[in-house]
């Protein structure tokens, strides 16, 4: 499990950098096959909030759920496969467990009788794996829509899990500090920020974001009608899906673009730089963290060619950077300071 930071995208309604820590997967393939991926939120290095996102890929899907008997087994409680066999096709299992399997679900739909009982004790093979095969196709007639429902709800299609921003007197962990547990951060467009920073990271999976139809009054109810009724989603079927393209105009118009517009010289954009190619060669970071490190620094580079055309010497400019770090930046005398920086030229430079 990595985390990487994301630079500058965001400020509160106050003006403070709004900054993010993207944990994918954070649990691990241990809930029955849901990934759950987590957005943190800090302002002024506080945890500001957090938003979970919850899914069960396409792959997780065809590993936990090979027949209907394991959505039956792991989702719907009833125990017709084995605890510690669940996630195998029942194609796999031992004669003793095939029958198994068949009584107790024949036990589900109806009750049988103590002959049926006997008859499927003493079916051995080939006649035991056609036995359960026919009751797979009955399985499948009774809760097959369900079945596919559940698919169609979950797989590839992500959701807030839950969403929250903390408030003054909030002590969960990790604000456990008098000191932060005063602070309050709802109605700073927070909750808002973490929407759309969602979309964009769940974006660049190839994947679009749903609107939970379970949503809490605390777990983002009053943001997802928000969003709806401003025409940010997209209907697909019985879902709202937050569409990456309205929301990318939204940003625009309302001043929250990822396009970041600051005025700085050429010796702190050059600084910026050297942070961005530090973290593309670091060997304490994902092969896909330092590809998207060298990407920011190239692009960003380019713009800045085109906007100082007379060149920087880099030694002169290159401060001790601290590990773990982000959205700051150095003064030419290694003085640290915040973003944004009011001198130098106007560069638009999307990061």
């Amino acid at each position: 499990m990595r985390y990487y930071e994301v630079l500058l995208e965001y400020k509160t309604k106050s003006g403070s950098e709004i900054t993010f820590k993207v944990i994918p997967d954070e649990e691990g393939d241990n809930n029955r096959g849901w990934q759950i991926d987590r957005i943190n939120a800090y302002v002024d290095g506080a945890l500001a909030g957090y938003l979970k996102l919850g899914y069960i890929p396409k792959e997780r899907f065809f590993n936990h759920y090979p027949s209907i008997f394991n959505w039956m087994t792991k989702v719907q409680g009833k125990s017709i496969l084995p605890h510690e066999k669940r996630d195998l096709h029942w194609s796999l299992l031992d004669d003793k467990d095939k029958r198994s399997l068949l009584l107790r679900g024949l036990m589900y739909f109806s009750s049988a009788s103590s002959e049926e009982q006997q008859r499927i004790q003493a079916l051995e093979q080939p006649q035991l794996d056609e036995e359960i095969k026919k009751f797979e196709m009955l399985t499948k007639k009774e809760l097959g829509k369900k079945f596919k429902e559940f698919y169609n709800y979950f797989v590839d299609k992500p959701y807030e899990d839950f969403i929250r921003v903390f408030s003054k007197g909030d002590r969960i962990a990790p604000r456990q500090s008098d000191e932060e547990s005063q602070r309050d951060f709802k109605r700073q467009g927070i909750g808002l920020a973490l929407y759309f920073k969602a979309a964009d990271f769940l974006n660049s999976k190839g994947l679009q974001m749903r609107l939970s139809t379970l949503r809490s009054e605390e777990g983002g109810k009053a943001i997802g009608n928000a969003l709806i009724k401003a025409g940010l989603t997209t209907k697909k079927g019985n879902f709202e899906f937050l569409d990456l393209n309205k929301v990318n105009a939204y940003k625009q118009k309302h001043g929250l673009t990822e396009d970041i517009i600051m005025e700085r010289s050429k010796e702190e954009w050059l600084v910026l730089i050297a942070r961005l190619e530090a973290y593309a060669t670091s060997p304490d970071r994902s092969k896909e963290e330092r590809a998207l490190y060298k990407e920011k620094a190239n692009e960003l580079r380019k713009k800045i060619d085109q906007e100082f055309p007379e060149p920087t010497k880099f030694k002169d400019v290159l401060p001790d950077f601290k590990r773990g770090e982000t959205a700051a930046s150095y003064t030419k005398t290694g003085e640290f300071k915040p973003f944004p920086f009011k001198t130098g030229s106007k560069v638009n430079v999307r990061t």
